[in-house]
């Protein structure tokens, strides 16, 4: 057990290129949910979606790039992040 440690920290994952709708949809869960994991009221759906699509434009514009981590395996995702 301890060598799959090991190994797993010194092979670092591929990162891909964020697609813009994945960062879009993952901006706007964070806007929407309280730390608590509770959702806000349904009028702020919409207003995250428009926040997180400003925020995906104005990070391209600043030539930022986001990149992603391959999906887990099942069985090893985390609780909570």
């Amino acid at each position: 057990m301890r060598s799959d440690i090991v190994k797993a920290m010194s092979e670092p994952e591929p990162l891909k290129l964020a697609d813009d709708s994945d960062l879009e949809f993952s901006l706007a869960f964070v806007l929407q949910h309280h730390t608590l994991g509770k959702k806000n009221k349904p009028p702020d759906e919409r207003a995250a979606r428009i926040i997180a699509g400003a925020i995906v434009r104005h990070l391209k514009m600043s030539h930022y790039v986001v990149m992603k981590r391959p999906p887990a395996e099942p069985g090893n995702t985390p609780h909570k992040i």
